[in-house]
């Protein structure tokens, strides 16, 4: 059986969906030692190691007709791979990864036609994919709830963090301070991130707080005090040896989410060296495991006393830090590959 990879993800922003996607894909093997074909949207950027190593078929369409009409008709008979997003409702073989059920538990933060849309894709691909993936025990869980199947039917195939090991490190264009010390968040302004309640405690506690991804100016996080924002510095989108470059100088990464399919960030920032303060939410305690000092959700006062500590005690910091790294090695894309390309080997 022929296997196809479905790369719209190609034709969108790097989080950590795509992500997973593209670290996944560069290192899938098929039974046999051959690659898969990859299937590109229209508006796809195709990178230097897919044209390199795989066989491209880019499509005259993207967008929805890309995912629920093209891929369908030139997949037919045989198997499609979908590892970073919305699948084919009309395709029955393939493999599905459905990374968290956060439309589920928190609607309030999408709208209504994307929770409605999401519900019914869902529940449509389960009834006819030869197999669905998610990223964390927490996700197999919500989501055999939500689609009323047992948890047993999902394959938990996790993210990475060993991909920061390879990139270069560069200083972010920036107003950090030469040894400055700061306290990073990585998220956008989406309600189940939580950011401002926590950057709020933080700047008042007299702490410089860099974000990163979050949209918009700092003036979101001034609160009705009055507070000045000088020590709240958006940094927007920012590439991938910038982040490891924050990662590695930050006292911590402050990570405050109500909800996280699996937490990325958490494992980047242990893996780069930096220190993790982590809300106790969603699965969060499963991905951060022993390297991450966690704090109740809703009380970001907590968050801002962790961060004292860490920033005053040393052997607290160090030890934090090096439990953070080997929580970290138990994350590595080989061999989630690996597991993703048996898992293949099964369904075809």
């Amino acid at each position: 059986m022929r296997v196809f990879v479905n790369c719209k993800w190609m034709g969108q922003e790097l989080t950590g969906t795509q992500r997973y996607a593209s670290e996944l894909t560069r290192r899938v093997v098929l039974p046999g030692g051959s690659r898969p074909v990859l299937v590109v949207p229209s508006d796809a950027v195709v990178p230097e190691w897919a044209q390199d190593e795989f066989l491209v078929h880019r499509s005259r369409y993207r967008g929805i007709l890309f995912e629920q009409l093209a891929l369908p008709l030139l997949t037919f008979g045989s198997l499609l791979v979908n590892l970073g997003g919305p699948a084919p409702i009309l395709k029955r073989k393939q493999i599905v990864t459905m990374h968290d059920a956060s439309f589920v538990r928190l609607p309030e933060t999408y709208s209504r036609r994307f929770v409605l849309w999401y519900k019914f894709l869902y529940r449509s691909v389960a009834k006819s994919a030869r197999q669905i993936l998610t990223v964390s025990r927490f996700s197999a869980g919500e989501l055999a709830e939500f689609l009323n199947i047992p948890v047993s039917e999902l394959r938990v195939v996790p993210n990475g963090s060993d991909h920061m090991d390879d990139l270069p490190t560069r200083r972010p264009d920036l107003n950090i301070k030469e040894d400055q010390p700061y306290a990073l968040c990585v998220g956008t302004l989406a309600k189940h991130k939580n950011l401002k309640p926590v950057v709020d405690k933080l700047r008042d506690a007299g702490v410089t707080v860099v974000i990163v991804g979050a949209a918009g100016s700092s003036r979101v996080f001034q609160s009705e005090g009055g507070v000045s924002d000088d020590r709240v510095i958006v940094a927007g989108r920012i590439d991938d040896a910038e982040l490891k470059w924050l990662y590695s100088h930050a006292t911590a990464l402050v990570f405050p989410s109500l909800y996280e399919g699996f937490g990325l960030p958490i494992v980047e920032a242990q893996r780069c060296g930096c220190a993790v303060i982590s809300s106790d939410r969603a699965s969060l305690t499963e991905v951060g495991g022993s390297g991450a000092v966690y704090f109740p959700a809703g009380s970001p006062s907590t968050a801002a006393e962790i961060y004292d500590r860490i920033q005053s005690d040393q052997d607290f910091r160090t030890n934090l830090v090096a439990e953070g790294h080997r929580n970290a090695d138990r994350f590595a894309w080989d061999a989630s590959a690996s597991s993703l390309s048996q898992i293949i080997g099964e369904v075809a």
